[in-house]
């Protein structure tokens, strides 16, 4: 959907290789992929996420989601994922800190699933 007012919107695209084994050796070696597990704020770009705070109890829905709130991609247990903040106010670049405290979203994130040899990418610029 990318186009929207300022070039905002999302992008999804899903690859899949009937041999994934050259694509999953150059993600391992690469500097910029990490192995999974993801960290908490890519947990709920991905999948959402549910946490306790001072007795009370908050939800946030997957960025990464259809209408209905549910997540563009299935759950990967064995791979790497990839993150890249560009937004001005970001410090690091490869970091999600900070993530959800600003006015808009600008990144460019991706999974790997080493079980299914599919790369999963998502771009959102709000």
């Amino acid at each position: 959907t990318h186009g929207g007012f300022h070039g905002d919107g999302e992008t999804v695209v899903i690859l899949t290789w009937e041999d994934s084994s050259a694509v999953e050796k150059q993600i391992a070696q690469s500097s910029v992929w990490n192995s999974l597990p993801l960290n908490d704020d890519l947990q709920s770009v991905f999948y959402g996420t549910t946490w306790e705070e001072d007795g009370m109890m908050y939800s946030r829905g997957p960025l990464a989601a259809d209408e209905d709130r549910t997540p563009l991609f299935p759950t990967v247990e064995n791979g790497y994922y990839f993150f890249l903040d560009r937004s001005d106010e970001s410090r690091n670049q490869r970091s999600t800190e900070g993530l959800w405290n600003r006015y808009s979203f600008n990144f460019t994130a991706a999974l790997y699933d080493a079980d299914r040899g599919a790369l999963y990418y998502y771009a959102l610029d709000t």
